[in-house]
C-alpha cells in the first residue's frame, strides 16, 4: 500500500488512509486540484510476492491476485472503490484497472503492466 501511496505523491496527487481498515472497500484516498476541478479516487490495493505456480509447478509469467471483498464470502468490490490497484513485489510492476473489469480473481501479464509515473493519468 505504501508504494502505490509513495507512486501517488510522486504524480501529483494528496493520498489519505481511511480511518477504519477494511470496512471502507477502499486501501487508499488520492485527490487532487486539476483544471477539471477537484478529483478524487478510491483505490484498492492488491499484492503479489512472486507470478503465479502454472500447470507443472514453476513460476509462470503471469501473476494472480485474489481481487474479492472479506474473509468468508467473496465478492466483488463493484462501487466501493473506483480502482484496483495490483502491484507485482518481486519485479516492481503495477496494474491499475476498474473493479467492473475485475472478476474476483485478476490474472495479468508484466507486458500489460504500466510504468509508476502512469499514476498521474489514473
Amino acid at each position: 500500500m505504501a508504494k502505490v501511496a509513495a507512486g501517488l505523491l510522486t504524480t501529483g496527487w494528496h493520498v489519505a488512509w481511511p480511518m477504519e481498515d477494511g470496512g471502507s472497500g477502499y486501501d487508499l484516498l488520492a485527490h487532487r486540484q486539476s483544471d477539471k476541478g477537484q478529483e478524487y479516487r478510491r483505490i484498492q490495493v492488491k499484492t503479489a510476492l512472486a507470478p503465479r505456480l502454472n500447470r507443472s509447478g514453476n513460476r509462470g509469467p503471469g501473476y494472480k491476485f485474489s481481487s474479492a471483498r472479506g474473509k468468508d464470502v467473496k465478492m466483488p468490490y463493484g462501487n466501493d472503490c473506483d480502482l484496483i490497484a495490483f502491484v507485482a513485489l518481486d519485479k516492481d510492476l503495477l496494474w491499475v484497472l476498474p473493479p467492473k473489469k475485475v472478476g474476483r480473481t485478476a490474472n495479468v501479464q508484466p507486458k500489460n503492466s504500466i510504468p509508476w509515473a502512469a499514476l498521474s493519468e489514473i
